[in-house]
């Protein structure tokens, strides 16, 4: 195969690989309306979004019975709307303790933040830790 080629082919490659095929988001409920509202750092805004309920992560078996501790960061969204979406690993644990992680972090209740006295949508990380249990 000639090297054109191979460069074309690359290059579909790329495109498909970086097309709408790929999922943007984990939260196919929210609306268009809160997905294209623009998302603020924390410190850009005068109010970061507070915290009022943020439940366990539950430790799997398979990661108990390797003795797997650490802690989970995810990237999430706190919408101006109370929702929580666009959840995305920034470094996670094996053998499930990521998935359990961005499933407890969906139920998360929160006061959205504010910027000049408007609520807003803020991205934050989140940390989720994994001690061994008790057995």
């Amino acid at each position: 195969m000639n090297s054109s080629i191979k460069m074309v082919m690359c290059a579909m490659f790329l495109i498909v690989l970086n097309s709408s095929v790929w999922p943007q988001s984990d939260n196919s409920k929210t609306s268009n309306a809160s997905q294209s509202e623009k998302v603020y750092k924390a410190s850009e805004v005068t109010k970061r979004p507070k915290v009022t309920f943020k439940p366990d992560a539950e430790y799997t078996s398979q990661a108990q019975q390797n003795n797997v501790t650490g802690t989970v960061f995810l990237w999430v969204v706190f919408r101006s709307s109370g929702e929580v979406t666009n959840i995305r690993p920034r470094s996670g644990l094996p053998f499930g303790l990521t998935e359990r992680a961005m499933a407890a972090a969906r139920k998360i209740k929160f006061e959205p933040g504010e910027k000049e006295g408007q609520r807003v949508s803020v991205l934050m990380i989140v940390e989720y830790e994994f001690r061994s249990p008790k057995r």
